[in-house]
């Protein structure tokens, strides 16, 4: 009887956490990653077969929408990647070029193992997937959800994903994207994460290419800005060229 009864106040004791659907923690968890207005610093180091490169990059950003990309050092240096609703553009130094990307461009490497369709979809998830809860889990000493992310239409780069999501600050601190067929193409580790106002940030994030050996790209943030309001004209073509 006393296990009943133990079983009974356990039921009675589960956090009111559990009870939130796939819906509502993924969406908190798009709308933590999204900033009013955002500026921050930060080092890509991209290792694969044929070395080590280093990154040092200007990000800004402003909704769910909008981004800017700009490369401080590095043999990219200069370049810029401009996000927009519905649009990627490339600033190219070396050729005073801007160049909007689109079909197969925007799958070569944007830097390391991160492609431009990587940031390209600025959609939530919520309205390009179905989601379902499997479980919890405690992963690299978070207790997290668990969630399986299935498309709803053709043409998403992974069709088949899952979320692992801190249930203490919805930051996505682990993810496996697939193929429709369920190949597995791609990982991200995030930790290190910190409180901006009432947002968390991962400030060091790790992509590792799964159909690679010994590939993988780490970004840490250096520096956030979240209360310098940012130029009416930082999201513009015409500004990549300044």
């Amino acid at each position: 009887m006393k296990y009943l009864y133990y079983l009974l106040f356990l039921i009675a004791c589960t956090p009111a956490v559990m009870a939130q659907t796939a819906q509502e923690i993924v969406d908190r968890a798009d709308a933590n990653a999204s900033f009013d207005h955002a500026t921050m610093q930060a080092t890509i180091t991209s290792t694969d077969a044929f070395g080590t490169k280093v990154y040092e990059t200007q990000i800004q950003q402003s909704g769910r929408d909008d981004s800017l990309i700009v490369f401080l050092a590095g043999e990219n240096k200069g370049q810029k990647i401009l996000r927009t609703p519905n649009e990627l553009f490339v600033y190219y130094p070396d050729a005073d070029n801007v160049v909007r990307l689109k079909g197969a461009a925007l799958r070569q490497s944007a830097f390391g193992d991160v492609s431009y369709e990587d940031l390209a979809n600025s959609k939530t998830r919520s309205d390009r997937f179905n989601l379902t809860l499997v479980s919890t889990e405690n992963v690299d000493g978070f207790t997290t959800w668990v969630i399986d992310l299935v498309a709803k239409n053709k043409g998403e780069s992974y069709p088949k994903q899952r979320l692992w999501i801190d249930q203490a600050t919805y930051t996505i601190v682990r993810a496996e994207y697939r193929s429709d067929s369920g190949k597995l193409l791609r990982e991200l580790r995030a930790n290190d994460i910190v409180k901006r106002g009432n947002q968390f940030i991962a400030t060091q994030l790790t992509f590792q290419d799964a159909t690679k050996k010994n590939s993988s790209s780490t970004l840490r943030i250096t520096k956030i800005d979240l209360d310098t309001p940012l130029p009416t004209n930082t999201f513009t073509v015409a500004n990549l060229s300044f």
